[in-house]
């Protein structure tokens, strides 16, 4: 519904700073999100196979993920499980302008590349990033980011109701569903096992961005939508952090 139910911006409640609103930060790999819309808008299966090995002419950061570079082709549905990047970039690279009108769709800016999307070529907060998941759930409509409902005074009195808008859609309703089942693949055999640790059944995605600056994960269960950030305010690595930990 987008209804806000907890956010926490900090270790401690001090400031104005809000790092799950108010910062822009590289989503990594929760990023493959848009291209795994365009693939399925284009109709192409995540059965397809594709090569893990280095793409060649640009200088592309090395496969952080030993089980795909060992396989040398892998399915989508395995690289969207792993996080591997390859397949995913060049997929993007397919989708190419079609990739950066699926960004816009989720009012996140354009990316610094088509082909950079899935690994990071997209900055937002962590409130945007779940947002833009929480649409899977909602039936492939972005939901409206409330904090109030409705305003009570002192004697119990409303003051004010806050009305929902009318939001974008952003993917077909059977996209998104297609998507969630996507999604079970990294809880399940993937980069997000830790989320088993949760009773209940989790849809979700890590992200990892360049240098290990930023780690993140993003849940769906099925009335929540959430998203972790792991961070310094001023870049920096982080080593041994990684979205999947």
């Amino acid at each position: 519904s987008g209804e806000v139910l907890a956010v926490a911006g900090s270790c401690t409640y001090s400031g104005e700073w809000n790092r799950a609103t108010d910062i822009k930060r590289s989503i990594g790999s929760t990023g493959k999100l848009f291209p795994l819309i365009g693939v399925h808008e284009a109709g192409v299966s995540l059965d397809q196979r594709v090569s893990t090995r280095p793409l060649r002419g640009r200088d592309w950061p090395a496969e952080p993920n030993s089980r795909c570079v060992a396989r040398g082709t892998v399915t989508l549905e395995f690289a969207l499980a792993q996080s591997c990047n390859r397949p995913w970039t060049e997929m993007a690279m397919w989708l190419g302008p079609k990739l950066t009108d699926i960004v816009a769709r989720f009012d996140m800016g354009p990316p610094v590349s088509p082909a950079l999307v899935p690994i990071g070529g997209v900055q937002t907060s962590p409130m945007k990033l779940a947002r833009s998941y929480a649409a899977l759930k909602n039936d492939g409509v972005l939901p409206q980011v409330r904090y109030l409902a409705t305003a009570i005074g002192p004697k119990g009195n409303i003051l004010g109701i806050v009305q929902a808008k009318l939001q974008p859609r952003v993917m077909s309703r059977a996209t998104a569903l297609a998507i969630l089942d996507d999604l079970r693949g990294p809880v399940k055999r993937g980069t997000a096992r830790a989320a088993n640790s949760i009773h209940a059944l989790v849809y979700g995605k890590t992200g990892t961005s360049s240098r290990n600056e930023d780690a993140l994960f993003v849940g769906l269960t099925e009335r929540f939508a959430g998203s972790l950030w792991l961070g310094y305010d001023l870049p920096q690595p982080m080593p041994g952090e990684h979205g999947g930990g």
